[in-house]
């Protein structure tokens, strides 16, 4: 079944106003509208040769000293965004 043309007409111009709309939202704005990136404790890199042993071993340390602490600062920036 085909709708007469002026009602898909209206209908797209519609859709367009309310595409438009969204995309004008102060929300949407950009950048400023987002919060400040969170500070984590993530372990640097060592600087002699890769070795998996010592890169593990930070890894194990910040998970035990620092995963939960950083998950929950970005969880709270994260709600106070939205």
């Amino acid at each position: 079944m085909t709708r007469p043309r002026p009602f898909r007409d209206a209908m797209m111009a519609v859709a367009a106003m309310a595409a438009l709309s969204i995309a004008a939202s102060p929300v949407l704005a950009g950048a400023e509208a987002c919060p400040a990136p969170v500070e984590d404790h993530l372990p640097k890199a060592p600087q002699e040769t890769l070795n998996l042993g010592p890169i593990k071993d930070r890894l194990l340390e910040y998970h035990q000293q620092y995963y939960d602490i950083d998950v929950a600062a970005v969880f709270e920036s994260a709600q106070r965004y939205v």
